[in-house]
């Protein structure tokens, strides 16, 4: 306790004694008291109270639970009391003194109110918090007047730890209210956010997305989409990105990302410890189209379109990266952001590209830090899908890197070569490259598709040479490691493949139609890389190589494989034995000819009505004609060996163990029909894909009465739509079409 004794006479001393008070009370009691402007809210008070030494005052036990920066002040008179008469005050915390004091009176005659605080700011949320004055008087009718006894406080703004998020507004109400540690929960549907003048961020407002709290994490249900709603012009930090993460150990889950209008980047992470996952990045498909109009550059503006944006980098910190896609964007990190120490962790992270955009198809993710004190683990996978509508194969080959993967989603036209140049794996899903050019002298010119590089595997792709002019269907020159699985190469004027010095492995290939030769094997002119070819499981061939291979004839025959010289380096293994070989006579040297041998059948072609094809290179294509039911023949076979109504012998599915003659004369049949039941051409490649497929479904519909009906009427719960699965009533209703007679309906089970 602190006891002043103050006592002079006069006016001037009266005033001098104030000031002295004054400057006393803030240099004797510096932790306790301080004057302090009055405090935005009361928690108690304002009261008055007369003190005398028969009346105490006592506030009585005060609940400040809810308030911070908490302080008790009161003023008092100093001249109500006579020289030699105190007060003494004293606030206390669930029953602790935390500031009191002693103040003797002044004999005056004027009244001036003084003021005293108790500072209260260490007791946050406090209960029991109580002030009492007494006093001490030599005669007992002198009283203290006190008055604005006040317990001031500031709210403690209760901010909820969840966040249920069902609309915009509820978004951007979270997004400006945010605090540490929230978890939001965001509910399907779309959300368009504008710009945002009501967070501040690195000294700036006008943000769309802007994360400035520790501990936030975001979670999405049922695939809500996040957007930019407007147009901004890339230029100020807050008009680059659509999320901006400021704050460390932010995780956001399970959304779809569009950027805004003019986009850049789609996430920058500025914080520490970052997670993603289960999020889609994709072109806003959201906005009104209109608004790209803003941008004047049309190639900016046409890219803007496509731009999925990026995921960018520019804080170190341990960040997760899971499950996440990115659609013509990518994932870069700041050269002078990311520092020492960082490490970001890719798991199933999918880049894919569906564009013709060189730019876009070139941006993929940064190959690594700057500082090499950092590190990934993992990459992300980066898939190039190719479409017609796109025409954006040949940017796809001039910008994929080694280990990506190609994607065909439909047949394509090419007026120029496809150089592959990056070990990639090509999945063709069985669509068809159409050449339609002539080869010229223009160097990599002469094929439809030219492999450049090693380890390239090529699957279920066909190539079809009906428009090219001199082409082969795939050259390769010096290279190894090529796999072509379940490749159909057809109608090309020289060779549907040529291994020129090369290492290729083919597994159920098919050729027809070729000009030269179904596979060319050679060493190539100064070239000391040996020629190798591993040929393997089943092969159809329907050019006319001579049986046996030793009976060709030059200019009549097309071999099935062929090597120019018996002195080359060349290596051919046929591992499962499917062909005949012969050395020959050939152009004043000596030649091996490869002939599919005649067991298995390899091919159907029509005897009373063959399609004649208009250019002399082209071998007839195997069709069956409608109207009538032509004895096939079968090349090695006596025609007698085919029954012409069992067409079709063994059922026949998608991704089923298909026989691939059964397939082949599934295929010859369904383009004959094709009209009737509204089917797509298909070349007869012994491959059961996805055209394939639909054709049988759109047979089964044309004719459910036959086809599927029959199922519902025998019991089958399960047979109500066209399954493409080609079995007893399909091959019935096919065998009777091509047979022309009666055949029985097959029995049910």
């Amino acid at each position: 306790m602190n006891i002043m004794n103050l006592s002079t006479n006069g006016l001037s001393a009266r005033f001098f004694a104030v000031l002295t008070i004054a400057s006393l009370l803030l240099t004797a009691f510096p932790v306790a008291f301080f004057v302090a402007n009055a405090a935005p809210v009361n928690v108690f008070g304002p009261a008055a109270a007369t003190v005398s030494t028969s009346t105490p005052y006592v506030s009585g036990s005060i609940d400040a639970t809810g308030y911070t920066d908490l302080a008790f002040s009161f003023e008092y008179d100093i001249f109500a009391l006579d020289d030699g008469d105190s007060f003494t005050y004293d606030v206390t915390v669930g029953g602790v003194s935390q500031g009191s004091g002693t103040i003797v009176g002044v004999d005056a005659d004027t009244s001036v109110m003084t003021p005293v605080s108790v500072d209260l700011t260490a007791f946050p949320d406090a209960t029991g918090v109580q002030l009492d004055i007494t006093v001490s008087a030599n005669t007992p009718s002198d009283v203290l007047e006190v008055q604005n006894i006040v317990l001031s406080g500031e709210p403690v703004i209760v901010t909820p730890t969840t966040v249920n998020i069902t609309n915009l507004a509820e978004l951007q109400s979270a997004i400006e209210n945010q605090a540490p540690g929230q978890t939001w929960t965001i509910q399907g549907g779309d959300y368009g956010l504008d710009q945002s003048s009501n967070v501040l961020a690195s000294g700036q407002t006008g943000w769309y997305f802007p994360i400035v709290e520790d501990d936030i994490t975001i979670n999405g249900v049922d695939n809500p989409v996040i957007y930019g709603d407007s147009y901004s012009a890339n230029g100020a930090f807050p008009t680059q990105n659509l999320i901006s993460v400021f704050g460390d150990n932010v995780t956001i889950t399970g959304l779809t990302l569009m950027p805004k209008v003019q986009p850049n980047k789609t996430i920058e992470v500025l914080g520490e410890d970052f997670t993603l996952e289960d999020v889609v990045f994709k072109p806003n498909t959201k906005v009104d189209p209109a608004l790209y109009d803003n941008i004047t550059s049309v190639s900016d503006r046409e890219f803007s379109r496509e731009w999925g944006g990026s995921l960018y980098f520019s804080n170190e910190g341990a960040h997760v990266i899971k499950d996440v896609t990115i659609h013509n964007g990518g994932v870069s990190f700041s050269n002078g952001g990311v520092g020492a120490g960082t490490t970001i962790e890719f798991d199933n992270v999918q880049i894919v590209k569906e564009t013709n955009n060189d730019f876009n198809n070139s941006y993929r993710y940064s190959s690594g830090f700057a500082n090499s004190a950092n590190s990934t683990i993992g990459l992300p996978q980066v898939t190039y899908r190719i479409n017609q509508t796109l025409d954006n194969a040949v940017s796809v080959f001039a910008n994929a890197k080694d280990g990506d993967t190609v994607e065909f989603d439909s047949d394509i036209t090419t007026t120029q070569e496809l150089a592959v140049i990056t070990a990639v794996t090509i999945n063709g899903n069985d669509f068809t490259i159409s050449p339609d050019f002539t080869k010229d002298n223009t160097p990599g010119n002469n094929s439809a598709l030219q492999v450049n590089v090693d380890s390239v595997t090529i699957n279920n792709l066909n190539i079809d040479g009906s428009d090219g002019i001199n082409l082969h269907g795939i050259n390769t020159y010096k290279i190894v490691d090529l796999e072509l699985n379940d490749v159909s190469l057809v109608n090309s004027d020289y060779s549907g493949l040529v291994v020129n010095g090369s290492e290729v492995k083919v597994s159920n290939i098919t050729t027809a139609g070729n000009g030269w030769h179904g596979i060319n094997v050679d060493q190539g002119s100064g070239v000391t890389q040996p020629g190798v070819l591993t040929i393997s499981n089943t092969s159809v061939h329907s050019e006319n190589s001579a049986t046996p291979p030793s009976a060709h004839v030059d200019g009549v025959n097309v071999p099935h494989i062929f090597v120019d010289d018996v002195n080359a380096v060349v290596t051919i293994t046929d591992t499962d034995t499917q062909y005949d070989q012969a050395e020959i006579d050939w152009r004043g040297g000596r030649a091996i000819v490869y002939t599919l041998k005649s067991d298995p059948i390899v091919v159907v072609e029509e005897v009373s009505a063959p399609v004649q094809s208009t250019r002399t290179s082209r071998s007839t294509q195997s069709t069956i004609e409608p109207t009538s039911a032509p004895t096939p023949q079968v090349l090695g076979v006596a025609t007698s060996a085919i029954n012409p109504c069992t067409l079709l012998t063994k059922p026949m599915s998608l991704g089923g163990d298909n026989d691939t003659f059964e397939v082949m004369k599934l295929q010859a049949f369904l383009n004959s029909f094709k009209d009737v039941y509204g089917g797509t051409a298909k070349p007869a490649t012994g491959v059961f894909g996805s055209i394939t497929d639909a054709n049988v479904k759109a047979f089964q519909a044309h004719f459910r009465a036959e086809i599927l009906d029959p199922w519902t009427e025998a019991g089958s719960t399960e047979v109500l739509q066209p399954t493409g699965y080609v079995y007893r009533t399909t091959m019935w209703k096919i065998n009777s079409m091509l047979c022309g007679e009666a055949i029985p309906m097959p029995e049910l089970q």
